[in-house]
């Protein structure tokens, strides 16, 4: 809901700190997936975000997955995005209510 590129128009961006991933069940040529990713934590400052990735065809697990974020100016120091754009804060913090 929020392109990564008004992301960067406004003056911010969203750098990877960690990224963690369980492999549950292969996914071979043919199999389609899907992927339904969730805010778990947000406080302005920080994200973790999670990830389910299903085998369609069966509808198994087959991943799960999350990834820690945090907010930074173009220059990658560390910003409070609450206090830096409050329309984008308040569009993440509305992605975690809906949990």
């Amino acid at each position: 809901g929020i392109p990564m590129k008004l992301i960067e128009e406004r003056g911010f961006t969203i750098p990877t700190l960690e990224f963690n991933c369980i492999y549950k069940k292969p996914v071979t040529e043919g199999d389609s997936i899907a992927i339904s990713i969730h805010l778990k934590e947000f406080n302005g400052v920080r994200m973790t975000i999670s990830y389910e990735i299903l085998n369609v065809q069966d509808g198994e697990k087959v991943a799960v997955a999350s990834s820690k974020h945090c907010f930074t100016n173009l220059k990658l120091k560390p910003i409070n995005i609450k206090k830096y754009d409050e329309e984008i804060y308040t569009k993440f913090a509305s992605f975690l209510l809906e949990e």
